[in-house]
């Protein structure tokens, strides 16, 4: 741990090697303008970045191990953790509880509790004006947001944007969304050429947004999806780190890890049966599924984690000849236990499952209407001129392209007017992509090039000076 009170203008939080690597570039090009840096490291074997480049850091784990004499029960965690405005301890690791199926909530409040107090005193022991960290729902993520938060110190999470080598920032916020000075605002006539190429060459080669660092994910659930020299790079790292090097990460549980895929692999199998075949013509209602485990469902939209019950829900309330389409997530085909999905598909018959390899262009092209919690799939939607109808928090929604559900209790009667509306007009749709172009920033997370890193390096600068935070 850094000795002594500094003055950092970045803290940067890491949970992974490549993320701390790919960081300690970025953050080399913002020291060479000026800005003092260091870096928060949930992964151990990072702290060999970190001296190279000669950053501060601070090693959570062997910090963790320096308190590990202390056993707080719950009335005290809860207490604690409610200092820094949160309402309830689970929300620090429900992410993990779900996507990591890690059972012992009490080990897990003790950790949140560990983490709260190590980065409690790393912002009070330093001056601190703005943590980084990627978007996600794991303690790691959690605690050192509401860390900064309490601290009054502006926080910036980092997501892929809407569309390909671009990013977007959150500040102080889990919500992603367009600030509503630039909704209001007209978008630049640079913007609006960029937009409506964009829109032209989407419609023309009806492509998918795949985020440069989860291209390997998008594939189908397969042995060669897990048996690949990516794959045995990757574990061969992680043995010899944990096991041979004593290094602790985040991501060390490789059984869990292992099992999980391999019972993907054989619901994969076993869905065969399940699928559908897709007719190109019919009355029906597309709905995508979201990865089941995602931040996108455990953090921002916990409401609507049970996927299955939406579904069959949507089923029940529809126009008798409507149909509801499911398509699993490309990064996450055979996630959901089968078992669920085979009772609703063979229990109603206004439900078909469709291969994961079919172009979910292709289903949204012909759907009625594409309902959505808060999926990139319903902006894509959108581009098509599509009526979406939105359950969750995404940045496309109230902002007049969609229809907005706030009650559950209203969704018979909002799919009803949706069937019978509209579609947004070309002109809107093509105001709205140039605003949320210029809304995100030039860069990929993670593509290890000098030009990208100066783009990243760049794009905090500007979106901090964008919301006028003090740095």
């Amino acid at each position: 741990m850094t000795e002594g009170r500094q003055n950092y203008d970045f803290v940067i939080s890491t949970l992974t090697f490549v993320e701390a690597d790919f960081w300690a570039s970025v953050g080399r090009i913002l020291r060479d303008k000026g800005y003092k840096i260091a870096f928060i490291l949930f992964d151990e074997g990072s702290r060999r970045v970190m001296t190279k480049n000669g950053f501060p850091h601070f090693n959570i784990h062997a910090l963790t191990r320096d308190g590990k004499a202390q056993k707080p029960d719950r009335a005290e965690i809860e207490a604690y953790a409610q200092s820094f405005g949160v309402e309830n301890i689970r929300d620090l690791f429900i992410h993990e509880t779900l996507a990591y199926h890690r059972k012992d909530e009490e080990a897990l409040a003790r950790k949140a509790f560990t983490y709260l107090k190590i980065v409690d005193q790393i912002l009070l022991s330093n001056t601190v004006k703005c943590v980084i960290q990627e978007m996600g729902g794991f303690a790691a993520y959690t605690c050192v947001y509401y860390g900064a938060i309490k601290h009054g110190i502006n926080h910036l999470f980092y997501e892929p944007a809407c569309f390909p080598g671009r990013i977007v920032f959150n500040l102080n916020s889990f919500v992603s969304d367009i600030p509503l000075e630039m909704v209001q605002s007209v978008p630049s006539a640079g913007a609006r050429a960029w937009a409506k190429s964009y829109l032209e060459d989407y419609l023309s080669k009806r492509a998918l947004v795949i985020p440069q660092k989860d291209r390997h994910l998008f594939a189908d659930m397969t042995v060669g999806r897990m048996v690949n020299w990516f794959n045995a790079k990757r574990l061969g790292k992680k043995l010899l780190q944990k096991y041979i090097w004593g290094e602790r990460e985040e991501f060390d549980e490789l059984w869990g890890v292992f099992k999980f895929n391999v019972e993907k692999l054989v619901r994969r199998q076993f869905m065969g049966s399940l699928y559908s075949k897709f007719p190109e013509t019919g009355r029906y209602v597309y709905y995508p599924l979201h990865v089941p485990h995602d931040v996108q469902l455990t953090v921002r939209s916990k409401l609507f984690y049970f996927q299955e019950g939406i579904i069959e829900y949507l089923s029940r309330i529809l126009p008798v000849g409507y149909e509801v389409f499911v398509k699993e997530h490309p990064a996450s085909v055979g996630a959901l236990p089968g078992g669920g999905l085979k009772r609703l598909i063979r229990g109603r018959r206004n439900i078909k499952l469709l291969h994961p390899s079919i172009n979910s262009f292709d289903i949204v092209k012909n759907a009625a209407a594409v309902v959505v919690i808060n999926s990139k799939v319903g902006f894509e939607a959108l581009m098509q001129g599509k009526k979406v109808v939105m359950l969750g928090e995404a940045f496309y929604r109230n902002k007049g392209l969609t229809v907005d559900v706030s009650d559950l209790r209203d969704l018979e009667r909002v799919i009803g007017e949706a069937l019978d509306a509209r579609g947004p007009e070309y002109e809107a749709i093509e105001d709205f992509v140039a605003k949320a172009y210029e809304w995100s920033h030039p860069g990929e997370l993670f593509a290890m090039n000098e030009t990208n890193h100066r783009n990243v390096a760049d794009a905090v600068l500007s979106h901090l000076n964008r919301c006028t935070a003090n740095v």
